[in-house]
């Protein structure tokens, strides 16, 4: 279920940065697919790099 969130997520984050960004793009599809593989790369990141949060935060 996870794979299918960040799907969903990256997809919606594409196309709002698409909308945001008025001007010449690359279209809705690109943008869609370019929100996919940063979501996907951010959890990559995420998981190797072992970030945690503060542990001012923690408590």
């Amino acid at each position: 279920m996870g794979i299918v969130w960040s799907l969903i997520i990256g997809g919606v984050a594409g196309w709002l940065a698409g909308t945001i960004m008025k001007g010449e793009g690359y279209g809705v599809l690109v943008n869609i697919l370019l929100g996919i593989v940063v979501v996907w790369w951010a959890a990559w990141y995420s998981v190797c790099s072992a970030l945690q949060p503060p542990t001012s935060l923690a408590r």
